[in-house]
Order: C-alpha cells, then sequence, then structure tokens
C-alpha cells in the first residue's frame, strides 16, 4: 500500500487472489483468509480504490500443494480413461457444491466490489489429465437423463461408433449436460453476491 500511496491515481482497483496455489483450500483456511480479506477491503478504498477478490481455486486447476490443501474423500473429477487429478474436484458433486456455498458465503461478507472466478471452473486440463468429467456420478446422471444405461467405457465408444448422425448425437448431449453442470456450479457461486453491485461477479 505504501506504492500506491507514493503514486496515487496509479490504479483503480486490486485484486487479491484468495491464494498462491491451485487445489482448493481447507474451509477452515478459507474463512481465515476471508476475515483478513475483510479488513483489506477497507484499507484499500480508504486510499481511493477498488477492491476485489480473486478466487483463485473453485474446483481446482491441477495437482499443487496437495498436502496444504483441501483433501476430502469426494469425487475427484475423472477422464475418459478412467483417471482421476487429485487436486481438482468434481464440479457436480454435493460435498464439494456445499462447501463452495460456505465458501463464497465467507468471501461474500468481507464486502468485495468485484469477485473474479478463476479459470479453473472449466472440464478440460486438469492436470495430469485432459477432458472430465467421466467420474461414475456424472455418467449416472447422464444415463438417468438420457433413459438410457452408460458405464464411462460403453459412453465413450458411443461417441466414437455408429453413423455420423449417431456419434454427434451423444457428443451434443454430452456437451449440453456439461453446460448444464457448470451453469449449476455458477448458481451455488452467484447466489451470496447477488446484492453485490452488476459488475461484482465475473470470470477472469
Amino acid at each position: 500500500m505504501a506504492f500506491f500511496r507514493k503514486f496515487p491515481k496509479t490504479v483503480d482497483e486490486l485484486a487479491f487472489f484468495t491464494s498462491g496455489t491451485h487445489a482448493p483450500l481447507t474451509l477452515q483456511e478459507t474463512l481465515k483468509r476471508a476475515e483478513r480479506l475483510s479488513k483489506l477491503m477497507t484499507v484499500v478504498r480508504k486510499d481511493g480504490m477498488s477492491a476485489g477478490i480473486n478466487i483463485l481455486a473453485t474446483m481446482g486447476h491441477h495437482e499443487e500443494n496437495l498436502e496444504a490443501s483441501l483433501d476430502e474423500p469426494w469425487q475427484r473429477v475423472v477422464d475418459d480413461q478412467g483417471r482421476e487429478s487429485r487436486g481438482s474436484y468434481c464440479p457436480a458433486g454435493v460435498e464439494l457444491l456445499d462447501y463452495l456455498r460456505k465458501v463464497n458465503a465467507a468471501l461474500a461478507e468481507a464486502s468485495p466490489d468485484f469477485i473474479w472466478i478463476d479459470d479453473d471452473v472449466r472440464l478440460a486440463g486438469h492436470l495430469p489429465i485432459t477432458y472430465t468429467c467421466f467420474c461414475h456420478p456424472c455418467v449416472q446422471r447422464f444415463s438417468k437423463r438420457m433413459g438410457r444405461h452408460f458405464t464411462r467405457d460403453s459412453l465413450v465408444v458411443a461417441f466414437s461408433s455408429g453413423s455420423l448422425e449417431e456419434r454427434l448425437h451423444w457428443r451434443g448431449q454430452w456437451l449440453q449436460h456439461n453446460r448444464e453442470t457448470i451453469n449449476n456450479l455458477f448458481g451455488i457461486i452467484e447466489q451470496p453476491f447477488t446484492r453485490c453491485t452488476p459488475r461484482c461477479l465475473s470470470v477472469s
């Protein structure tokens, strides 16, 4: 802050990242940091800038700093070969969504001028795997939606067998399934911030 006081009007706003590594934090650590962020929001505003928060890890980017990160027996993201990323949780997992309600409620209490959701809210590139999420619960939900039983293996086969029309059909339905998964996740994140200004919630 000393730098910005020495050079006023250098920037209009400051964003504080919730963490420095890319797997989700424990709830206890997040609550601790949210309390600290609440104080920082006030300090920054007193110096004439807007103050916001970048939620670096929502579902998790990749396997990093696992020993100091959230480690719960919740469903991780799984690729089409059955491999998982230990640093990223399934975005449809009931436990993760409940955790995110608590996390974002705490961050909303910090009264940021804006919130940035980082780009881990995605279904590709959760190293060391690529395309997700083919976990058993996700495939079950897709099966129920389609009225046809799939396993992970049979779903992958359906994407690349049969006529072009059939392949496109199943791929299109899977894309829609994924859109709804991410849309639901965004809805959970958004709930605590509905009283913010229109620019408060954004995706970085």
